[in-house]
């Protein structure tokens, strides 16, 4: 059975008196300029993701693999000298850097906006850093 694409619609009699309705005139024209990402989009994301990547590379990975994920480094010392090259603000930018590229992804794919249109969201930047800090605080004591 094959799907055919209408422009109206009859509903039954009960539910909107056997109205006929039809699509918005614009709603064609909107999907026409809706934009496709493209690879070129796609590499654009990935040269964003670039520095917050080597950010957690250099500092944090080992964070991750040794104490977190695989408990390797349970010794206070070797845990506090992994934390010593640490910086809240170095969280903070790869956490905001990272929600920025969500926001873009989302943007891409829900409405098909350009990521060159991305306009940064900063209201969850406070509740990030208070809890980045909190989180942080509590490796220090």
């Amino acid at each position: 059975m094959g799907y055919k694409r209408r422009r109206s619609w009859r509903f039954p009699a009960s539910s909107i008196k056997g109205r006929t309705y039809t699509l918005w005139s614009g709603s064609l024209d909107y999907v026409a300029n809706t934009r496709v990402p493209t690879a070129e989009h796609l590499r654009d994301l990935a040269r964003m993701l670039r520095p917050y990547r080597q950010k957690w590379r250099s500092n944090y990975d080992d964070i991750r693999d040794q104490v977190f994920a695989h408990t390797i480094t349970i010794d206070k010392a070797d845990v506090a000298a992994l934390f010593s090259r640490t910086l809240i603000t170095d969280i903070e930018e790869i956490l905001q850097g990272l929600r920025n590229i969500l926001e873009i992804v989302q943007e891409l794919w829900m409405n098909g906006r350009h990521p060159d249109q991305h306009n940064p969201s900063t209201r969850y930047i406070d509740d990030i850093v208070r809890e980045t800090r909190e989180l942080l605080a509590g490796f220090r004591r």
